[in-house]
């Protein structure tokens, strides 16, 4: 019999900050905005991870931008610990990380404690965006309770 879990979900959202005085290549105004990170049903008996990718596009206005670059980093979610994040469902638990790469080796956080953040380039004149993926990924054989799993997480974008 196969046990399947609705709906798994991550919510990405967002904080910028504002330009670094040593940064001033950038005078821009950005916003952040995420596609869903939406894992579906999950299959406790399924013998490989399940993985979903997401976008983090970072869209700004300036009247240029050369050379310029932003750090995005994730927060580590409920969890307190980047390296082992979980949903929740009640008290029920499920893992999951979120990476930077597609061999989900380096894992998406703050840049401390084994973490890196991603780096995007902000080039253009008065409108512009860039893009990175997030890698999510759920590892297999869980042995969880059927339940609707979600965590939040921040984006802080410096630039």
């Amino acid at each position: 019999m196969t046990l399947r879990y609705l709906p798994v979900a991550v919510a990405l959202c967002a904080l910028i900050l504002p330009p670094e005085p040593a940064q001033a290549l950038c005078l821009c105004s950005c916003t952040v905005s995420t596609t869903a990170m939406a894992f579906g049903n999950y299959d406790q008996t399924a013998p490989t991870p399940q993985d979903v990718n997401a976008t983090v596009t970072i869209n700004c206005t300036s009247v240029a931008s050369i050379l310029s670059t932003a750090d995005i980093a994730l927060s580590a979610g409920a969890s307190g610990n980047a390296t082992a994040r979980r949903m929740a469902a009640g008290t029920n638990l499920l893992y999951y990380n979120i990476f930077a790469n597609s061999a989900h080796t380096t894992v998406w956080g703050d840049g401390t404690a084994g973490t890196s953040t991603v780096q995007v380039q902000l080039n253009g004149l008065l409108a512009f965006s860039s893009s990175a993926t997030a890698y999510g990924r759920i590892p297999a054989l869980q042995n969880v309770s059927v339940g609707s799993y979600a965590d939040t997480l921040t984006i802080t974008v410096t630039y």
